[in-house]
């Protein structure tokens, strides 16, 4: 996350600071090193409201930090003209941290079980967490509980009647390591909704991601987007090798 920490001015911004910094301004050479800091600045503005120079005045100690706020600011930082023809100087401090969590590249994930009430609902929804850290993106029983059965025969490809229990599921494990235990029964219907397999380097980073399957009920959003993102990063393997992975999203009822 990025803070934008605002000194008292008098100029006023167009609108809210921390609108100005987005996530994906963090630079890529701090977030190899997992590096966080505050950088204060001293913008000049000119009479138009518009900042004509950027200086640090206390930078971090990682260099790519104090040249960035420098860019971001100088780019979108704007304010209401004060009818003053003179420059003048709005200081402010931005505080880059780091919100993303390492994970194990190690057999993991998270089932979201429900079942299929009489009232054409989801309900008794309820999350369990194997493997040694969530992998799921929030809470998946807020999307499912209450939701429509039709939906859920659609991704399923079945009609499926009251009572009937079901879960959908996410989980990651190294290829060569199928350690997840199957919690589908036996005479279950089983769908897989997607499947992606990437590389995790010794550095923790992902490569070579490849998507493997996705159902065509599906918005075709692809998975290694999400994958390939900043905020997915892993401990390196104990052994320093690269790890080959395949994360699967899968929908049952029985």
């Amino acid at each position: 996350m990025i803070f934008p920490l605002i000194a008292a001015a008098v100029l006023v911004p167009t609108q809210a600071p921390q609108s100005w910094f987005t996530k994906e301004d963090y630079p890529a050479a701090a977030l190899q090193k997992d590096a966080e800091g505050a950088v204060a600045v001293d913008l000049s503005i000119s009479a138009s409201g518009v900042p004509t120079d950027c200086k640090v005045i206390a930078p971090s100690p990682e260099p790519s930090l104090n040249k960035q706020t420098c860019v971001v600011l100088l780019e979108r930082a704007r304010f209401q003209p004060d009818g003053n023809s003179a420059i003048t100087h709005y200081k402010t401090s931005v505080r880059w941290e780091l919100n993303n969590i390492k994970l194990d590249p190690s057999a993991s994930g998270s089932s979201s079980d429900f079942i299929f009430s009489a009232q054409d609902k989801v309900s008794n929804c309820h999350e369990t967490l194997f493997g040694d850290k969530k992998i799921g993106l929030g809470d998946a029983c807020e999307g499912i509980d209450g939701a429509p059965r039709r939906v859920i025969e659609y991704l399923l490809g079945i009609p499926v009647p009251n009572a009937t229990k079901g879960a959908l599921r996410m989980h990651m494990e190294p290829i060569s390591q199928t350690t997840i235990e199957v919690v589908a029964p036996a005479t279950a219907h089983v769908t897989t909704l997607a499947e992606t397999r990437f590389d995790v380097l010794p550095s923790g980073r992902v490569a070579n991601c490849k998507l493997i399957q996705l159902s065509n009920k599906l918005p075709q959003k692809d998975l290694c987007n999400v994958i390939n993102s900043p905020e997915t990063q892993f401990n390196p393997a104990p052994d320093g090798n690269t790890i080959q992975m395949r994360l699967v999203v899968d929908i049952w009822a029985a």
